[in-house]
């Protein structure tokens, strides 16, 4: 069976260790690399959805794609369910910038593709689906948490290293033909490694202030506003920050 054929994540109890920046450049392109089966580029999507809107696997849990809203220049998406349900009151909602990304690579329009057609559009009241035998596709049937874990295993395996280069003043980046982590390290990473991972690459650009970090995935503040924009445009104005930012992270990260 897939379940017996997939590397079994280990459970840990420590605290979840966040996605290095190479790491999430790597995820945004293995959305757009051919080499990969389908599914694996959709699971690299709804990685970096946890990484941008700040979610924990549990919250995907009650993120119905059929629900989700375009509001111009990034998108609302009203959570069902999370891990915090029960103690806040109003509605609770993510938000996903539109052109988010470290890369440069446009990740979010191949996303909102395949939630559109395809498998991954069948209606559903959960974001990620289990795949098919071949990986080419979904079948229409929830993810459970460990499933989550061992085929995110899987994937970090499969990423490679990306390379950047500098053209005409401005930094692109490709995949090499290395992989980027020892099957080792692959077993630090836990599912809650992407929610942690935007935090700690807005906190030091200039310009953005701890209470819009503390907006962050946090679902345990008074959502009584319900669906009040204004706590969207924060939310998306720390992603584009990040999200132009490009150029001077990698200069951190070279650093």
């Amino acid at each position: 069976s897939l379940e017996a054929e997939l590397p079994k994540s280990k459970t840990s109890r420590c605290e979840a260790i966040r996605y290095g920046l190479l790491m999430l450049i790597s995820l945004e392109l293995a959305v757009a690399d051919m080499t990969l089966p389908q599914y694996y580029r959709f699971l690299a999507a709804f990685q970096l959805l946890k990484v941008w809107a700040c979610l924990r696997y549990d919250d995907t849990r009650g993120l119905n794609p059929g629900k989700v809203k375009d509001l111009g220049d990034f998108f609302e998406m009203p959570l069902d369910r999370t891990k915090t349900s029960g103690r806040v009151r109003g509605s609770q909602c993510a938000y996903l910038y539109k052109e988010a990304s470290v890369s440069g690579s446009a990740w979010v329009p191949s996303l909102m593709s395949w939630l559109a057609a395809g498998s991954f559009s069948e209606p559903r009241d959960y974001f990620l689906p289990l795949p098919s035998q071949d990986l080419e596709g979904a079948i229409p049937k929830m993810a459970q948490y460990d499933d989550a874990a061992a085929l995110t295993r899987s994937l970090l395996e499969h990423l490679r290293v990306p390379v950047a280069v500098v053209k005409q003043g401005v930094l692109v980046w490709s995949l090499g033909p290395q992989r980027l982590l020892h099957e080792r390290l692959v077993d630090i990473f836990t599912e809650h490694s992407a929610r942690k991972t935007l935090v700690s690459l807005a906190s030091p650009l200039p310009g953005v202030a701890r209470d819009r970090l503390d907006l962050l995935g946090n679902w345990t503040k008074d959502r009584s506003r319900g669906y009040d924009q204004s706590v969207g445009l924060l939310v998306k104005g720390v992603q584009t920050t990040v999200t132009r930012s490009r150029r001077r992270l990698a200069e951190y990260y070279s650093e």
